[in-house]
């Protein structure tokens, strides 16, 4: 799906896909979404911070490993970390999402983050894969700033990779 065009018909934005025309309600309220309590003691990584910080500053995706891939070791306690210090600090005026992914229907996350942050529920006669893209594009036009996606917990790509968003130079994603 492409989308062609981003008319703002006052409050609504327009997306064409095919011969398909959707309208959805600008959304009014940036989205934060982080589903997980931050562990109040986290101390002693904020070079790793910084470095994480640093590097999306220059990609669009990355993925935050460990050396041995071990669990438990606290990869999603940084993303977590570092998704609320860049929230209080203004880093993502576009909105963050994040989605856990072990054991979940990446998809359905997908659009429950859409129905409940972008207040948009794509029509059904497109395609899961269609109503994801229409989601994604739905968030890059309606807040155009930078924005972070955190996908937790992927334990292969391919739960992922036909959900990821489509290329937009202003949304950052973290894998962990």
């Amino acid at each position: 799906m492409q989308v062609i065009s981003d008319i703002l018909a006052g409050r609504d934005i327009i997306i064409t896909v095919g011969s398909n025309t959707i309208s959805a309600s600008r959304p009014e309220i940036r989205p934060f979404q982080v589903k997980r309590t931050p562990n109040l003691f986290f101390t002693g990584r904020e070079d790793a911070l910084t470095e994480l910080d640093n590097q999306l500053k220059d990609r669009t995706r990355l993925a935050i490993t460990s050396v041995q891939g071990m669990g438990g070791i606290g990869k999603t306690e940084l993303a977590l970390q570092y998704a609320i210090a860049a929230n209080k600090q203004g880093k993502y005026p576009g909105g963050i999402c994040w989605l856990d992914v072990r054991g979940k229907n990446v998809a359905d996350e997908i659009l429950d983050f859409a129905s409940s942050y972008l207040n948009f529920i794509p029509p059904d006669d497109q395609t899961l894969s269609k109503k994801v893209e229409v989601c994604w594009n739905l968030w890059s036009l309606a807040f155009p700033e930078d924005k972070l996606i955190v996908l937790d917990d992927v334990a292969a790509y391919d739960q992922i990779k036909d959900f990821l968003p489509p290329y937009d130079a202003n949304l950052k994603v973290i894998i962990t």
